[in-house]
Protein backbone atom coordinates (compact mmCIF):
# COMPACT_ATOMS: atom_id res chain seq x y z
CA UNK A 1 0.00 0.00 0.00
CA UNK A 2 2.97 2.65 1.13
CA UNK A 3 3.96 1.60 -2.40
CA UNK A 4 1.00 2.64 -4.05
CA UNK A 5 1.16 6.05 -2.35
CA UNK A 6 4.69 6.81 -3.51
CA UNK A 7 4.08 6.10 -6.79
CA UNK A 8 1.18 8.16 -7.09
CA UNK A 9 3.12 10.78 -5.10
CA UNK A 10 6.19 10.87 -7.87
CA UNK A 11 3.92 10.80 -10.83
CA UNK A 12 2.01 14.24 -11.26
CA UNK A 13 0.15 12.88 -14.16
CA UNK A 14 -1.03 9.82 -12.97
CA UNK A 15 -2.76 11.82 -10.03
CA UNK A 16 -4.06 14.50 -12.56
CA UNK A 17 -5.70 11.80 -14.78
CA UNK A 18 -7.42 10.12 -11.68
CA UNK A 19 -8.59 13.09 -10.48
CA UNK A 20 -10.01 13.86 -14.00
CA UNK A 21 -11.23 10.73 -14.36
CA UNK A 22 -13.35 11.10 -10.96
CA UNK A 23 -13.98 15.16 -11.38
CA UNK A 24 -15.28 15.17 -15.32
CA UNK A 25 -18.02 12.14 -14.58
CA UNK A 26 -19.49 14.24 -11.30
CA UNK A 27 -19.34 17.99 -13.18
CA UNK A 28 -21.17 16.34 -16.31
CA UNK A 29 -24.20 14.83 -13.67
CA UNK A 30 -24.99 17.98 -12.13
CA UNK A 31 -25.12 19.81 -14.99
CA UNK A 32 -27.68 17.49 -16.28
CA UNK A 33 -29.38 17.31 -13.11
CA UNK A 34 -29.38 20.88 -12.67
CA UNK A 35 -30.37 21.04 -16.77
CA UNK A 36 -33.80 18.46 -15.65
CA UNK A 37 -34.31 19.94 -12.50
CA UNK A 38 -38.10 21.74 -12.83
CA UNK A 39 -39.08 21.48 -16.66
CA UNK A 40 -42.55 22.88 -16.01
CA UNK A 41 -41.51 25.09 -13.65
CA UNK A 42 -39.25 27.08 -16.52
CA UNK A 43 -41.60 26.71 -18.94
CA UNK A 44 -42.56 31.07 -18.81
CA UNK A 45 -39.32 30.99 -20.01
CA UNK A 46 -39.79 29.46 -23.48
CA UNK A 47 -40.71 32.00 -26.05
CA UNK A 48 -44.10 31.03 -27.86
CA UNK A 49 -45.58 32.84 -30.24
CA UNK A 50 -49.77 32.61 -30.88
CA UNK A 51 -51.33 33.24 -35.05
CA UNK A 52 -54.61 33.79 -34.75
CA UNK A 53 -55.92 33.01 -38.24
CA UNK A 54 -59.19 32.09 -37.18
CA UNK A 55 -61.90 33.76 -38.62
CA UNK A 56 -65.58 34.43 -35.80
CA UNK A 57 -68.04 32.16 -36.81
CA UNK A 58 -71.95 32.79 -36.61
CA UNK A 59 -74.50 30.37 -36.38
CA UNK A 60 -77.37 30.53 -39.33
CA UNK A 61 -80.36 30.58 -36.79
CA UNK A 62 -81.32 34.45 -36.67
CA UNK A 63 -79.93 36.14 -33.60
CA UNK A 64 -77.03 33.63 -33.03
CA UNK A 65 -74.21 34.74 -31.15
CA UNK A 66 -71.14 35.71 -33.54
CA UNK A 67 -68.31 32.99 -31.72
CA UNK A 68 -64.73 33.96 -31.68
CA UNK A 69 -63.07 31.22 -30.71
CA UNK A 70 -59.58 31.84 -31.67
CA UNK A 71 -59.49 35.19 -30.02
CA UNK A 72 -60.84 33.56 -26.63
CA UNK A 73 -58.42 30.49 -26.73
CA UNK A 74 -55.48 33.12 -27.26
CA UNK A 75 -56.65 35.45 -24.55
CA UNK A 76 -57.20 32.67 -22.64
CA UNK A 77 -53.44 31.27 -23.32
CA UNK A 78 -52.04 34.82 -22.80
CA UNK A 79 -53.72 34.93 -19.04
CA UNK A 80 -51.42 33.68 -16.95
CA UNK A 81 -53.41 34.49 -13.97
CA UNK A 82 -54.30 30.94 -13.55
CA UNK A 83 -51.35 29.60 -12.01
CA UNK A 84 -50.25 27.15 -14.33
CA UNK A 85 -47.21 26.61 -16.10
CA UNK A 86 -47.30 28.49 -19.25
CA UNK A 87 -45.24 29.29 -22.24
CA UNK A 88 -43.77 33.31 -22.94
CA UNK A 89 -46.71 33.68 -25.49
CA UNK A 90 -46.27 36.43 -27.74
CA UNK A 91 -49.23 37.46 -30.52
CA UNK A 92 -47.54 37.50 -34.06
CA UNK A 93 -48.83 37.95 -37.46
CA UNK A 94 -48.09 34.62 -39.37
CA UNK A 95 -44.92 35.74 -41.38
CA UNK A 96 -43.53 37.66 -38.61
CA UNK A 97 -44.13 34.15 -36.54
CA UNK A 98 -42.54 32.02 -38.94
CA UNK A 99 -39.17 34.13 -39.08
CA UNK A 100 -39.07 34.26 -35.55
CA UNK A 101 -39.35 30.32 -35.45
CA UNK A 102 -36.36 30.19 -38.13
CA UNK A 103 -33.89 32.53 -36.68
CA UNK A 104 -34.38 30.72 -33.08
CA UNK A 105 -36.15 33.83 -31.21
CA UNK A 106 -38.96 31.57 -30.51
CA UNK A 107 -39.11 27.83 -30.12
CA UNK A 108 -43.07 27.09 -30.24
CA UNK A 109 -45.34 28.54 -32.85
CA UNK A 110 -49.22 28.17 -32.55
CA UNK A 111 -51.39 28.75 -35.28
CA UNK A 112 -54.83 28.72 -35.02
Amino acid sequence: MRSLWSWLRSSGTTVVVLVGIAVIPAVYAAVLIGANSDPPGNLDRVPAAIVNSDRPARPDTEGGVEVRLGEQLTDELLDDGGGSASFDWRVMADTDARAALEDGEIYVLLTI
